[in-house]
């Protein structure tokens, strides 16, 4: 959109001829993300390509993404992007995404030509540099930057030029229009870009430009002067536009069923890769967790050391080992006071071996006596029994 400076009095009278064009704010990108799944094409150009993307987006429904840019909303003028200065201005706002990412189309078309008519320098209207006379250099300006931009992408981005409709209803125009074709023909050939003639086809189908042209075409009483009906967009999409951007495709990526297998294996290996991603935290977390309960086992807490301690304690206390006991059966166990093993390099004293017990010589009288003493007192039950 153009923006414009207070009127300037001392340039004239009325508001055409005293207002001063000012630097045009840059219109945004692509209204979408650009698709994983599909092969993406960009449409680049003035209000005609915005009359005829939608065409085209219905044409290639499920074989690409086709967006335009800019972005044409309603608070968005509908000329697009304009002539190529300013294009150039905005090139890195209007290939952007949404959310700012870089556009990596497969494919890109474009066009200029229709808003560097004004052969006046000097004659005030909108726009950076819309005069004829800035078409060659700007155009080119625009198609190298393109170039460069679509080495970025790899395989890199197909650029095709598409040569400006007609204007049929005044033949001077459209002789401009014929000259900026030719220019647009040369440079893209230079420059190795394809390009696709939407002037002749349309001539062919609707008759030669005309001042007094009455005839209109499409159904449409000025179609292409310079924009058509939906008729008319929906022809030049179908039998111009779509078939040159499909062979684009094919050349670049392969047939329509090669790039859906493409795009399906890259969208598969993003998918493994998130899932491959997924499950490497996941074990992390597990071995983390793990660790935390090793240390655990490995590293009681105090609480646990000192009740293991105090269970100790009162075994011995219960086998009647006192604190000096339970220390010597530390110390015969190997450990010292600390509870550690010993060093293996003191040697450990030898036991000393238990003496045998030594036989008790009055044994067999003290089992005779006893078994006078219980004979004695069987009788004399017996004998308080018969009494």
């Amino acid at each position: 959109m153009t923006t414009c400076e207070p009127l300037d009095k001392a340039a004239g009278s009325t508001y055409e001829s005293s207002r001063k064009p000012a630097q045009e704010v840059c219109k945004p990108g692509v209204r979408y993300p650009e698709s994983s799944l599909k092969p993406n094409v960009l449409i680049i150009g003035d209000s005609v390509s915005v009359g005829y993307t939608p065409f085209i987006r219905k044409a290639m429904f499920g074989a690409a993404f086709v967006q335009h840019a800019p972005w044409v909303f309603d608070d968005n003028p509908v000329d697009g992007a304009g002539e190529p200065a300013y294009f150039v201005q905005c090139f890195d706002y209007m290939l952007r995404a949404p959310d700012g990412t870089p556009l990596r189309p497969d494919v890109v078309w474009f066009n200029f030509g229709l808003h560097n008519l004004n052969e006046n320098p000097g004659k005030r209207e909108y726009g950076l540099r819309n005069y004829a006379s800035a078409f060659h250099d700007d155009l080119r300006r625009v198609t190298e930057k393109l170039i460069e931009w679509s080495k970025e992408s790899m395989p890199r981005t197909k650029l095709i030029f598409g040569l400006t409709t007609p204007m049929l209803y005044s033949e001077h125009t459209d002789e401009l229009i014929q000259q900026h074709n030719e220019v647009a023909r040369t440079i893209m050939s230079n420059h190795g870009v394809a390009t696709v003639d939407m002037h002749a086809p349309v001539v062919q189908q609707c008759g030669q430009a005309s001042g007094d042209r009455k005839q209109g075409c499409f159904g449409d009483s000025t179609c292409w002067d310079p924009h058509c009906s939906k008729e008319g967009y929906t022809w030049l999409a179908d039998t111009i536009i779509v078939p040159a951007i499909r062979a684009a495709l094919h050349d670049r990526n392969g047939t329509v069923e090669e790039q859906a297998a493409l795009h399906a294996l890259a969208r598969d290996r993003r998918q493994a890769r998130r899932m491959a991603r997924a499950a490497r935290a996941k074990a992390a977390a597990r071995t983390s967790r793990a660790d935390v309960r090793m240390r655990r086992v490995l590293q009681p807490s105090k609480s646990e050391t000192e009740t293991e301690e105090n269970a100790i304690d009162d075994a011995l206390e219960r086998a009647g080992l006192g604190d000096d006991a339970g220390g010597n059966v530390l110390d015969r166990a190997g450990l010292d006071d600390d509870g550690d093993e010993e060093d293996e390099e003191e040697e450990e004293p030898e036991e000393p071996e238990e003496p045998e017990e030594p036989e008790d010589k009055d044994a067999p009288a003290q089992q005779q006596q006893a078994l006078q003493q219980q004979s004695g007192n069987q009788q004399l039950q017996q004998q308080q029994q018969q009494s």
